[in-house]
This record gives structure tokens, C-alpha cells and sequence, in this order.
């Protein structure tokens, strides 16, 4: 059971890998004046920092080898990430305007369109910026080495 669960770490670092690759464009945690984000991740989808946040909890759930957890905590970000989402569509487009619903008419909610062409930005000049800034996440899968230290 444990190497099959061992495969799913990779469920937990895509989400770490989506969200500092989203950090880099986004620049929220970089102490850098913000603007309306439309490249990398944000070129596919409008929402990546809360695909990678459900991907890291799934993917805890599944390493602490608590697997009934995994479909109520896919529920709990569905509906948690869908209300915050409404509301910060509400302010970015008071903030921005046309320029917001221009964006959200060109780039989907949740599900990106793949065909699109554009830049990916998967390494950029705010790497390290972002590494550190998203540093904090391994402290969650803390709890999961503990327990795996502990059963040997």
C-alpha cells in the first residue's frame, strides 16, 4: 500500500509546481506593484494558485493514507475556491474594468483551453522570489513524514 501511495506525491508537487510557477506572473507574495496577470498560467486559466491549493490537499489526503477524506476535501475546495472566486471577480472588476472582462471572456474559470499558444514563463527572473515565498507548503506534508518516521 505504501509504495502505491508513494506514487500519488506527485498529485502534492504538481500543486507546489502550479503554484510557484503562478507566483512568478503573479507576483502577490513578492512585494511587487500589482497588475491584472495574464501570462504563464494565467494564460490557460484564471484561477491556478486554487487548482494548485486543491492539488496539494488531495494530495495530502492521499499520503496520509486517510483516502475517505479525499472526495470531502475535494468538496470543501469546490465550494470554498467557487465563493471566493465569485467575490474576487466581483472586486478585479471593479479594479479593472473592461480589461477584467475582457480577460474572463478569453480565459476560462477552471478548465483550461489547451490549444492556445502562449509564453509559458515556467522559469523566470522571480524564481527564487517565488520558491520562498511558496516555501511553506512543504511544512504540509509535516505531519505525513512524521506519521511515516513513526510507523517504521
Amino acid at each position: 500500500m505504501a509504495r502505491y501511495l508513494a506514487r500519488w506525491r506527485i498529485v502534492y508537487l504538481l500543486g507546489l509546481l502550479l503554484r510557484i510557477w503562478a507566483q512568478q506572473h503573479l507576483h502577490f507574495r513578492l512585494g511587487m506593484e500589482m497588475k491584472l496577470t495574464r501570462s504563464g498560467p494565467y494564460s490557460y486559466v484564471r484561477n491556478p494558485i486554487y487548482i494548485g491549493n486543491t492539488l496539494i490537499c488531495i494530495g495530502i489526503g492521499i499520503m496520509s493514507e486517510l483516502l475517505w477524506l479525499v472526495p470531502f476535501i475535494i468538496l470543501t475546495c469546490c465550494f470554498v475556491y467557487h465563493f471566493t472566486v465569485l467575490h474576487e471577480e466581483r472586486k478585479l472588476t471593479k479594479l479593472y474594468g473592461d480589461e477584467y472582462l475582457m480577460y474572463a471572456n478569453e480565459v476560462p474559470r477552471w478548465m483550461p483551453k489547451w490549444g492556445k499558444k502562449a509564453q509559458l514563463g515556467m522559469v523566470g527572473q522571480y524564481l527564487g522570489l517565488s520558491l520562498r515565498a511558496e516555501a511553506y507548503n512543504l511544512l504540509l506534508i509535516l505531519p505525513v513524514v512524521v506519521k511515516e518516521l513513526f510507523a517504521r
